[in-house]
């Protein structure tokens, strides 16, 4: 019952006379409708329709007050669309002509029968809830045409509608797009297509007006007003437009796209034709497999240019060597994964006849085509790993060399610091090499040597380039030895000058030297005792026989008779000075012949 009486249609009445109005409210009761509200003035009915919001109004046309109810029922209908029907006892031309303008649904006269308050009621509910729904559908068209306008008009797509070879429609983007400010500027629909794409888009629109089943999306170049070219992405499609055929369509200008693919066209073209001309190979691997070569890649592995479906889709680690491919495949996982790995590393890949030769690989990691890749640069380095092995055996050689040679071999910096030096030149000096590289060379000189190392050795090297003399040296020990050294001052571009040199240990050769000389100062001093002692010999047979002739004559006289005291006292003395220069003369005798005359 509740419900019923919630779904039966609501009525208000206005009737300022009391007994009329409560008779017509049992009235509309009995009819089966619902009184929301009876009331007896037009200001009072106003006030009561927005809390009551009454399906009908019943209202009287003459009220008493400062409103009756023509205004009341034209406030009523304009504010709240509620459909008002008119009491009235009076059926005049000039106050029906005057309640017009409200637009009443309907009239009553008094007295009321209830047949005729029925029929009116029910018309004017029906034409209220037919008007009610026609203003929702106009509305609704209307919210929808102004939506659908809004999109339109505010698109970023060009749109228009074409009829009979014309644009009769288009929106602000589509003249904005090919550089007009009016539709009426547009007089010819071809003239808006480039020359060169005149006949294909012709044959679409021919094919699409038959009802043939062609693209509704295509690319073409469209004539701005000013005659420059725009690149043109378009969709059309038949359709109807005020009722007769058309063609609605939008276009974007995709000029700028268009520029941007062929810039990246030409720099794939170029980087095509590095990657082909490139001195590096370049490969990438997705998924453990080879998705990309360059010809460089072919010619370091061996192969030719038709042996490329040989190589593309191999699994990478089969062409590396098997001593290497663990330490490959680990570095290729954990490089994926983000890990911060060497930038290049050396490996051994296996050639087309099997063969392996040295490669430099640095990989990157990269998207290709959207998935996760390894790039890989490879340089062939065959030729210089063998470079590196010949100089590594030469520097074995050398070094074998360097340490087994007996002399001094040495490099020191400007300053006179070892730079290198042998094991035979650091033993001497009593330490190691590591002991000694670093030092200053005259920490192993004696103090008053020191000075002539600077002024004279280095000045010299400086001054002429070389330097070749003799050092004198102290060991650790405290035991001087002497160096014969020959110096170079070495300069490179690029690097510090520096000095290369070579000693031989000479200690021993200035011994024997010394000896030497030390025999021949006695052989020239023997020389020359010999010749003293010649002529002294010479000197004292000659002297003795003077003295043998004096001493003859002094005895011959000592013996003579006759002689006083006197000089035979001078000559006793005479003869005894005889007899000490014999003595003396047999002294120089055996000084000179080591031998008694």
């Amino acid at each position: 019952m509740a419900e019923t009486e919630k779904n039966r249609p609501k009525i208000m009445i206005v009737e300022d006379e009391v007994i009329i109005g409560a008779d017509l409210k049992d009235q509309v009761e009995n009819l089966g409708y619902t009184v929301c509200a009876l009331v007896n003035s037009a200001e009072e009915a106003i006030e009561r329709v927005e809390s009551d919001r009454p399906d009908l109004v019943l209202m009287d046309i003459i009220l008493r007050g400062r409103m009756d109810g023509i205004e009341a029922a034209d406030l009523i209908r304009s504010s709240w669309g509620i459909p008002v029907v008119f009491l009235t006892a009076y059926a005049d031309e000039e106050r029906l002509k005057r309640a017009r303008p409200a637009l009443p649904f309907g009239y009553v006269l008094k007295p009321y029968q209830d047949r005729d308050l029925k029929i009116t009621i029910e018309m004017a509910l029906y034409v209220a809830q037919v008007d009610a729904e026609r203003k929702r559908a106009e509305r609704a068209l209307r919210d929808s045409e102004e939506k659908y306008r809004t999109v339109v008009e505010n698109s970023l797509a060009g749109i228009y509608v074409l009829q009979n070879e014309r644009v009769v429609y288009a929106n602000p983007r589509y003249l904005e797009i090919l550089g007009y400010d009016r539709l009426d500027e547009i007089t010819e629909f071809w003239r808006l297509i480039h020359p060169d794409d005149r006949e294909m888009t012709r044959a679409l629109a021919s094919a699409r007006e038959r009802g043939e089943l062609v693209p509704d999306h295509y690319i073409t170049r469209g004539l701005r007003k000013d005659g420059t070219t725009v690149w043109l992405e378009v969709r059309a499609r038949s359709a109807v437009y005020m009722g007769r055929p058309a063609v609605t369509g939008n276009i974007i200008d995709i000029s700028d796209r268009k520029r941007a693919e062929e810039a990246l066209k030409e720099s794939e073209e170029k980087y095509r034709l590095i990657f082909d001309k490139a001195s590096e190979g370049i490969i990438v691997i997705q998924d453990y497999t080879v998705c990309f070569l360059n010809r460089r890649t072919m010619e370091i592995a061996g192969y030719s240019s038709k042996d490329l479906w040989l190589m593309h889709g191999v699994s990478f680690a089969n062409i590396i060597h098997p001593e290497d491919r663990e330490i490959v495949v680990a570095r290729h996982l954990r490089r994926l994964e983000g890990e911060e790995l060497p930038a290049t590393y050396s490996i051994r890949i296996i050639k087309k006849d099997d063969e392996y030769i040295w490669v430099d690989i640095s990989p990157v990691a990269i998207l290709w085509e959207g998935r996760p890749a390894i790039l890989v640069f490879i340089t062939d380095i065959t030729e210089r790993r063998r470079a590196e092995d010949a100089l590594r055996e030469s520097e074995e050689r050398f070094r074998d060399l360097f340490n087994s040679i007996s002399d001094f071999i040495y490099t020191h910096d400007l300053e006179g610091r070892y730079i290198t030096i042998n094991p035979s030149a650091a033993t001497r000096l009593g330490h190691t090499p590591g002991e000694v590289v670093g030092r200053r060379i005259i920490d192993f000189m004696f103090p008053e040597d020191r000075q002539a190392f600077h002024d004279e050795y280095l000045a010299r090297l400086m001054r002429e380039g070389r330097y070749e003399g003799v050092s004198r040296l102290i060991s650790k020990e405290g035991e001087a030895f002497y160096i014969e050294v020959r110096s170079n001052l070495v300069k490179q571009e690029g690097r510090e000058p520096y000095v290369s040199g070579s000693g031989r240990d000479i200690t021993e050769s200035i011994s024997i030297g010394r000896e030497l000389r030390r025999l021949e100062e006695q052989l020239v001093q023997a020389q020359k005792m010999e010749a003293i002692g010649t002529l002294a010999g010479g000197i004292a047979h000659d002297f003795n026989n003077i003295l043998q002739a004096i001493s003859g004559y002094v005895q011959l006289l000592l013996t003579k008779e006759g002689q006083n005291r006197t000089n035979q006292g001078y000559l006793s003395e005479v003869d005894r000075a005889v007899d000490r220069a014999s003595d003396l003369i047999r002294g120089l005798l055996t000084f000179s012949r080591n031998v008694k005359p």
